[in-house]
């Protein structure tokens, strides 16, 4: 489990993602990110990420931790727009903290279209259903922070870095 805006889940993924793709690629394992939100930016580049499909969902994802930086540096540059988000409905909330954050263009630039990003960031179901997993998540494993992993089905105690893990 994984949040795009946790500073851990980002060193993880520049440490361990070309190696996990290699181990992958050779069918010694498999990989499955499962997003765990924390936060509406969160959801919001979960729903972008989720957005071009599962052939491009892991290099965008690992993109999107690359730009966690840089999309913190906007939103805190757009403190009083983020907060007025709240007062939207729930629909629009996703497509406003994506144009805060810059990232419908950060996801322009990877081939997702202004109006297939518009249409995902107003995906209502998809969002509970992405809130839904968490909630089994935690009902399930009691995750206590990410990344968190699972191995088998079995959840790791203190192992959050790609040395940890192996």
């Amino acid at each position: 489990y994984g949040s795009y805006t946790c500073s851990h889940c980002k060193d993880f993924s520049a440490e361990a993602s070309e190696e996990i793709k290699k181990i992958v690629d050779t069918g010694k394992m498999s990989f499955e990110f499962r997003t765990y939100l924390r936060d509406p930016i969160d959801l919001t580049t979960a729903l972008l990420a989720r957005c071009g499909g599962k052939d491009i969902f892991y290099p965008l994802s690992e993109q999107f931790f690359a730009n966690q930086s840089a999309m913190f540096e906007k939103v805190q540059g757009a403190q009083a727009a983020f907060q007025g988000v709240d007062k939207l409905p729930p629909a629009q909330r996703p497509g406003a903290i994506a144009q805060i954050a810059g990232l419908v263009e950060y996801a322009q630039q990877r081939g997702i279209s202004a109006d297939q990003a518009k249409v995902c960031l107003a995906d209502t179901a998809i969002a509970e259903k992405l809130a839904k997993n968490v909630e089994k998540a935690n009902s399930e494993y009691q995750i206590q922070g990410t990344p968190s992993f699972l191995i088998n089905g079995v959840l790791l105690d203190n192992v959050a870095s790609w040395s940890a893990l192996q």
